[in-house]
């Protein structure tokens, strides 16, 4: 088995920049809409690693999107159409990000390389129901995420493909909080799971065999936010639970918690936002 950090293939350089393609495009499939830009940062507490018994802080720049007409909803990373004003359908990209790993995390990973940080991008499919607990709007639907890794020298790697169905509850656009929260199990490629649970055999120590993961489920994840407009600022708060149990990556000698906890906050300044 090759070692952790030369896994993955190399992208192509045409496709690495399909998605913003996709979100540049956007506002011409919808015009009329608002626009609201801010720039902040954000803070979290996250597990050094999925499945990590210990944890890290990261502080990171955070960016706050959005623009909003009878067809295009984007916010932050998602990107959703609709294929007709009052249609149920919304067909959409959503994206997410893991930090990098650092080489010598105090843990189950001590010796081994450092796990760059990686992006995951890809489509999904959502139909709004006509169900409305506590007055938020309620979505079913199914994503899938492609992820790649971004070393140090930005040559981006391939890493394999998640997704899953979901439930979602969201507040209405009138609303003065913006409120996601969802839930899910994820399946992953064998890919996914090895990046961050494969022990290559250079890296087998007593106590830590070698070992190789499977595809397949990859345990369920629930997700969070909450977010008030203060003037010119946004303060948002967000949380993601993961738990692992019957993950087929279970067998790990990297697994070292049942679950993990990601909590954290962010201020964006808010320069461009729709006229009052």
């Amino acid at each position: 088995m090759r070692p952790a950090e030369k896994q993955g293939r190399r992208l192509r350089p045409g496709r690495r920049w399909w998605l913003l393609w996709m979100l540049a495009a956007a506002p011409a499939y919808g015009m009329g809409g608002a626009w609201r830009i801010g720039m902040g940062v954000a803070t979290f507490a996250a597990p050094a690693y999925p499945g990590s018994d210990s944890e890290s802080v990261f502080v990171y720049p955070y960016p706050d999107i959005s623009y909003r007409t009878r067809l295009v909803r984007l916010h932050r990373n998602r990107l959703r159409l609709s294929p007709s004003a009052g249609s149920r359908w919304r067909f959409g990209i959503a994206a997410n990000a893991s930090p990098p790993t650092p080489a010598g995390t105090p843990d189950a990973r001590r010796g081994m390389p450092q796990l760059p940080a990686t992006l995951a991008a890809g489509p999904e499919v959502i139909y709004r129901l006509r169900w409305h607990p506590f007055g938020l709007q309620t979505l079913v639907g199914i994503h899938s995420r492609f992820r790649i890794a971004v070393p140090s020298n930005f040559h981006l790697d391939t890493v394999g493909i998640g997704g899953g169905p979901f439930v979602e509850w969201e507040s209405r656009p009138a609303s003065r909080y913006r409120m996601t929260l969802g839930v899910g199990p994820v399946w992953r490629t064998r890919g996914e799971n090895g990046y961050f649970f494969d022990v290559p055999a250079a890296y087998a120590l007593p106590g830590r065999a070698r070992y190789h993961a499977a595809g397949g489920y990859a345990g369920a994840r629930a997700t969070g936010s909450l977010t008030r407009h203060f003037g010119r600022y946004a303060v948002t708060v967000f949380a993601r639970y993961r738990y692992y149990g019957g993950a087929v990556f279970r067998s790990s000698p990297l697994l070292k918690a049942s679950s993990t906890f990601l909590c954290g906050v962010a201020v964006a300044w808010v320069f461009v936002r729709p006229a009052a």
